[in-house]
């Protein structure tokens, strides 16, 4: 379970839940080369950079899906994501 705004994923529901959340976001993406799937793949790393924060969550996605457009990679790579920086306070909750 979660608070409002985060979520835990200690148990098996907060994990069902935090696979959900980034397919939401995944079916949000207008990229090229989006594949399904390239969010839920990473789920662990996300996790790990926004401690379950949505905010720090939206923004991280947000912020990859911008340079990837403007790179041209055009899809979210751990690579990708290991070069976009958020707000300090999420990255400080791990």
């Amino acid at each position: 379970r979660g608070e409002a705004g985060f979520v835990e994923i200690a148990e098996k529901e907060g994990q069902e839940r935090w696979l959900e959340l980034l397919a939401g976001f995944e079916s949000e993406l207008l990229l090229l080369k989006a594949k399904p799937g390239m969010l839920r793949k990473l789920d662990a790393y996300i996790y790990t950079r926004t401690g379950g924060v949505i905010g720090a969550v939206s923004q991280l996605i947000r912020l990859a899906a911008n340079r990837a457009i403007k790179n041209g990679d055009e899809q979210i790579t751990k690579k990708l994501l290991e070069g976009v920086k958020i707000n300090h306070g999420a990255e400080s909750r791990q």
